[in-house]
């Protein structure tokens, strides 16, 4: 910077106010999948809650999911969750748990897609379901095959697109060169994505995500 030479970054935490940040927005993302989490439980539900503390996409995340529970009036009755070397293995015991004390919840909200994927396994550890619907964030071929799976109770997550977000960054950076960005921060909102939507339009990888759903396109 003291050179002249522009910087971009993307999700950084930074305070350097001549440095572009770009990043995906995670408000956004939360608020997606948990309008559609929203009209699915109702209000005044019991509800389970997989979150991490620490880490800045997460704590966006836990900041919309705060104000969800309370607009809803739904009731919390556990918060677990840990990230590790294999997130989605570790918190299959941690949800188990809590849901062999709290069946009677009938959504969970884990706002990475890690931490849904262990919710995932425990919901079906526990033969619940049926009864108890997941909520996550993020989307990848991988999750989306997790989605589709006959009898997962995985039912919506929000996302962008992982490749249109490194296409988007870029142009952001020619943007700046050529002098025509003003401003210092660039968002990318996130999409929702229901398993009803990859079921009905037999969606299998994010190839065929990005041509069913137009609005997943960055290049505006």
């Amino acid at each position: 910077m003291k050179k002249g030479i522009k910087v971009v970054v993307y999700d950084v935490d930074q305070t350097n106010k001549s440095v572009v940040s770009t990043e995906q927005d995670d408000a956004s993302m939360a608020k997606a999948v948990l309008d559609v989490m929203a009209t699915t439980v109702g209000k005044n539900a019991k509800v389970g809650y997989v979150n991490v503390a620490g880490y800045a996409a997460l704590d966006k995340r836990n900041s919309v999911w705060k104000t969800a529970v309370d607009a809803n009036g739904w009731k919390q009755q556990f918060k677990v969750g840990k990230v590790t070397d294999s997130t989605a293995t570790d918190n299959v015991p941690l949800v188990s748990a809590a849901l062999t004390q709290h069946s009677d919840v009938v959504g969970v909200f884990a706002p990475y897609d890690e931490l849904a994927k262990g919710t995932v396994l425990a919901v079906q550890n526990k033969k619940l379901q049926s009864k108890v619907k997941v909520f996550g964030a993020d989307v990848s071929n991988a999750d989306i095959q997790n989605m589709t799976a006959k009898d997962s109770p995985w039912v919506a997550t929000a996302g962008t697109d992982p490749s249109a977000v490194g296409a988007a960054v870029v142009r952001t950076a020619a943007l700046e060169l050529a002098g025509q960005l003003n401003k210092t921060s660039v968002d990318f909102p996130a999409v929702a994505i229901t398993q009803d939507f990859l079921r009905k339009n037999k969606i299998a990888n994010m190839d065929q995500l990005r041509a069913a759903l137009p609005a997943l396109n960055l290049s505006r």
